[in-house]
């Protein structure tokens, strides 16, 4: 079968220095080139996802920060709104058309 992958060869050389070297085919180095690629894209893959769920959480931050000062912001005007009402009604004696016309309509949106 020649073109059954073949697994690396040890060779000892006892006589250097006692380290062993590793031999490998063509098929072997092939094998081995692939996986090293394969591993190197897959640690890229994971860098890229988690690079990507660091933004998402950021983005979670940032908009629940804003989220928070729209929401006071909303209150604030809601208070002004109330106060300057209020201020309105204040004035209900006085004989200024545009008041008395602001004061009836908002008493027919109450009935309603």
């Amino acid at each position: 079968m020649p073109n059954a992958p073949t697994v690396p060869i040890k060779i000892e050389d006892t006589a250097s220095n006692g380290s062993v070297e590793t031999e490998h085919t063509d098929g072997n180095d092939k094998t081995l080139t692939y996986r090293e690629r394969n591993r190197i894209a897959a640690h890229k893959c994971r860098q890229k996802s988690k690079k990507g769920v660091q933004e998402l959480q950021q983005q979670e931050r940032d908009l629940a920060e804003q989220n928070r000062f729209l929401v006071a912001h909303v209150d604030h005007l809601k208070n002004e709104v109330l106060g300057l009402k209020n201020e309105i009604l204040n004035h209900g004696n006085c004989q200024d058309d545009l008041i008395q016309n602001y004061i009836a309509e908002s008493a027919k949106k109450l009935q309603s």
